[in-house]
């Protein structure tokens, strides 16, 4: 890593207190988390922060380097707030904003994130055997859990252990916050008026591979198609207090995570 960079990183818990007005990266990291990610994310670290911060995070000795693995352990430290200081740099010091893509930039909060240590969810007890229950209710049409249920929405046994409670709780309260740009919905009209809804599983100059509302995989040569919508809210609706308390939240979530175990 250049030492910018590095310096960018040792002063990492100071960043958090960026000018609100530049602020415009998510909170949470809006990529779903895979093996794809998690090795950009680790050659980006490699080449860019492994000198100072070695090659597993945990510091270089005499280098002054903080260790990354402890990162999501100090006050403050969000996904978004790391996201910022790489991208924006931090003013009067050495630290200089990187060019970098924004993808780039999430692939490294990924790994800095897979790296972590010592990360306390903060989820109270929960009953995993209530929150199955609930989960085949209100979940089992757009997760899966050990190949039980729909591969529509997000692999939440990956999830679950990435996020604090806070974390977790807004994003069944609040799904349009944050949507994987693999997760956003698309709205398709064919030339003979059909319409269709669905989230992209591939797509280049001349198809379109969507999975639909109905779990089912279509595929559509865009010729074929009078109007390509991209929406920006989740196709996953909003859980209010009343439909599922936090107790039943933290019930499926326990359920969730066991069931990765």
């Amino acid at each position: 890593m250049a030492r910018p960079f590095l310096f960018c990183l040792l002063w990492l818990a100071a960043s958090v207190a960026l000018d609100s007005d530049t602020v415009t990266a998510q909170e949470v990291n809006p990529l779903q988390n895979s093996r794809k990610l998690l090795a950009v994310g680790n050659t980006l670290f490699q080449e860019r922060c492994a000198d100072c911060h070695g090659a597993d995070g945990r510091g270089v000795e005499d280098s002054g380097s903080p260790d990354l693995t402890q990162l999501w352990n100090k006050e403050g430290i969000t996904e978004g707030s790391v996201f910022r200081t790489i991208r924006d740099g931090i003013s009067e010091t050495d630290m200089t904003p990187q060019d970098l893509l924004d993808n780039q930039i999430w692939s490294l909060v990924s790994h800095l994130r897979s790296i972590g240590v010592g990360i306390d969810t903060e989820l109270p007890d929960g009953n995993n055997v209530t929150g199955a229950v609930l989960f085949a209710t209100h979940c089992v049409a757009c997760h899966s859990v050990n190949g039980n249920g729909s591969g529509l929405g997000p692999n939440l046994i990956e999830i679950i252990p990435q996020r604090t409670a806070a974390q977790l709780f807004h994003s069944v309260r609040n799904p349009d916050a944050s949507v994987s740009n693999r997760y956003r919905q698309v709205h398709l009209v064919t030339r003979e008026g059909e319409e269709v809804r669905g989230v992209v599983r591939n797509e280049n100059n001349v198809s379109i591979l969507i999975i639909d509302s109905n779990q089912e995989q279509r595929a559509f040569n865009k010729f074929s198609l009078s109007e390509i919508t991209r929406e920006e809210g989740s196709m996953m609706p909003a859980f209010s207090p009343a439909q599922l308390s936090d107790q039943q939240l933290v019930d499926i979530f326990d359920y969730i995570r066991t069931s990765g175990q």
